[in-house]
């Protein structure tokens, strides 16, 4: 990959993981008025915090196996060569 590219794509990637992080603990520690209702009546902090984390966990697993995918397939295309 071109150095340049390869650079820019770890920085986004660095910052779409660093925003989402930063967002959480915001959302979280504040905690303002508008959140819960966007989730439905009777939605509490704890679910909302739950089911925010199990997401981002959800996410970050599903990166790392495509990174994963495109590592094997990376080495199995050099091995082609």
């Amino acid at each position: 990959m071109d150095g340049t590219l390869e650079r820019n794509v770890r920085a986004a990637a660095a910052a779409f993981l660093a925003i989402q992080w930063i967002l959480y603990l915001w959302v979280t520690s504040a905690r303002p008025e508008w959140v819960t209702p966007l989730w439905g009546p009777g939605t509490s902090w704890e679910t909302f915090q739950t089911a925010w984390f199990a997401g981002l966990v959800f996410l970050k697993l599903t990166l790392w196996l495509l990174v994963l995918g495109a590592l094997f397939l990376t080495l199995w295309a050099r091995r082609l060569r």
